[in-house]
């Protein structure tokens, strides 16, 4: 019996040595956290970051000019072409509301990018100017959002600022000289401030890499959208490059073409503007 006994204690743990050992309790481990669907995050954009749509920022500019030029015709008699007894004040007058509907826009509209531009980060900012770019090659999209190339742009800011001082010359009796120089001004800083904002946007998607341009103090990775508008007004005010030098013959195009601009708006628009100011108010 003792034998038999020591026998089956010697298969008890041998039978337990063979035994699975018992498994731990499962733990659940945490589902990775899934990417927000576009839409949602398009949902939770701010208005500063959706103004980086450039349809966007011309809508609601075009929307604040309407609403600004129906306010001066409602509110300055002269400007209501409509009610005007003779047919030359009303086309000086629809010519005035023309010319205040595209100085607003262009004001509004650089205010609006400017704002937008400086919200978000250069990368950001960099796929967006980019992509503007891109959509102008479209006959709808140019047609749509009037923006049709940098130098068009500006051409149809000088246009209007031209029609102002070509009025304020013909002095049209049935409009007051203050109102004819209160929009000749007007149009003229529209086209100097639309200037600047244009080639800065320009500057912005050229020097995508951060080699298009050397500007002194601040590497390419580092530039923000207040670095092109310092170089854009430099070249606006100066027609020379300063500080900002291109490296590239695009890049050097652009200057060009702004320095070109730069100097019939200072030098052709504005002396113009002054002396027909000056033998107005004489």
């Amino acid at each position: 019996m003792n034998a038999g006994a020591s026998s089956a204690g010697a298969t008890a743990p041998s039978q337990q040595a063979g035994a699975e050992p018992a498994r731990p309790a499962s733990v659940r481990q945490p589902r990775p956290a899934r990417p927000r669907p576009a839409r949602e995050r398009r949902r939770s954009r701010t208005l500063r970051q959706r103004l980086l749509s450039p349809g966007l920022r011309v809508l609601l500019a075009m929307g604040i000019a309407t609403a600004i030029t129906m306010v001066l015709v409602l509110t300055i008699p002269e400007l209501n072409y409509v009610l005007a007894d003779d047919q030359a004040d009303s086309t000086a007058a629809a010519m005035l509301i023309t010319v205040a509907a595209v100085a607003a826009f262009g004001v509004i509209n650089a205010a609006l990018t400017y704002w937008a531009a400086t919200g978000v980060s250069r990368n950001r900012l960099v796929a967006s100017m980019r992509l503007l770019r891109v959509r102008r090659y479209r006959r709808l999209y140019r047609w749509v959002t009037g923006y049709g190339g940098p130098v068009m742009e500006v051409l149809q800011l000088m246009l209007s600022a031209g029609i102002a001082i070509a009025l304020m010359v013909m002095r049209p009796p049935g409009i007051a000289i203050p109102i004819l120089l209160a929009f000749t001004i007007g149009a003229l800083v529209s086209a100097w401030i639309g200037s600047v904002m244009t080639y800065a946007l320009e500057y912005v998607a050229e020097d995508a890499w951060g080699d298009a341009f050397d500007l002194h103090a601040t590497p390419g990775p580092e530039r923000s959208m207040r670095d092109y508008v310092y170089a854009a007004t430099l070249i606006q005010t100066t027609a020379g490059v300063g500080d900002f030098l291109p490296r590239t013959s695009a890049a050097r195009k652009l200057v060009r073409d702004q320095a070109v601009l730069a100097h019939v708006t200072v030098t052709i628009l504005i002396t113009l503007g002054v002396s027909v100011v000056v033998t107005a108010l004489g």
